[in-house]
């Protein structure tokens, strides 16, 4: 479900950043998706792409993509070439996945992977069907990613995963202190997170106390400088 609260909630970083990419690196398409879902087929939004092209990846090919999520994310990637990935794929699966790229001629793809609170999240796929159309070169292709990045981690969705892999990792927090928090950063009182969580306010003020001890400051201000900073 956190999927579907993605791509509703930065719908708007993906369509910008699909057109920017489109744009500026003269891929043939673009196609931003989200992967945190169980959904055979995951939210996306494209520019140039063919629709039934995307459906027939998800349903035959997705599994022996050499740039597939999976793959990707066990080699912690943000930045990978078809090209590159293909010379390490198993051969048998390339095989299996050359009808696909030659039913609508892609010639290479770039992959831009962007992570947030510790997992991979979205993809960019830059779909080539002319390398000669490319306009940048490899390596600025790779700046250009942890660009992007650096933008998608200040979008509010993000930023909020990325706080909670924080509390959990960093701080260890247990499930309810993370929950008074992430309201003590919105700018909460101990009585309103009590009534919003159905607490005790002494059950608020021992979770509070425990969040300082964790943390390691003294006060409910530099809790919150600390961890808006995280």
């Amino acid at each position: 479900m956190e999927a579907h609260r993605l791509s509703s909630r930065c719908d708007d970083y993906a369509k910008k950043t699909v057109s920017f990419l489109k744009d500026t690196t003269g891929s043939s398409a673009v196609v931003f998706t989200w992967h945190d879902s169980v959904e055979a087929q995951p939210p996306h939004v494209q520019l140039g792409a063919d629709e039934l092209m995307i459906i027939e990846y998800y349903e035959k090919y997705s599994q022996k993509d050499p740039l597939g999520l999976d793959r990707l994310v066990r080699n912690y990637s943000s930045f990978e070439t078809f090209s590159n990935a293909a010379q390490k794929h198993d051969r048998d699966l390339m095989e299996q996945y050359q009808p696909f790229l030659k039913k609508y001629n892609l010639v290479d793809e770039i992959d831009f992977v962007f992570w947030a609170g510790g997992k991979a999240v979205a993809t960019a796929a830059l779909l080539q069907k002319n390398t000669k159309d490319l306009k940048i070169s490899p390596d600025n292709l790779r700046e250009m990613q942890r660009y992007l990045q650096y933008t998608f981690s200040f979008i509010p969705a993000i930023k909020a995963l990325d706080l909670r892999e924080q509390l959990i990792s960093r701080y260890r927090l247990t499930a309810k202190e993370q929950v008074v928090a992430e309201l003590i950063i919105s700018g909460e009182s101990n009585k309103s997170i009590a009534e919003m969580t159905d607490v005790e306010l002494a059950t608020v003020k021992t979770h509070v106390l425990h969040i300082f001890q964790k943390l390691e400051v003294n006060s409910r201000s530099k809790a919150i400088a600390l961890l808006s900073a995280a």
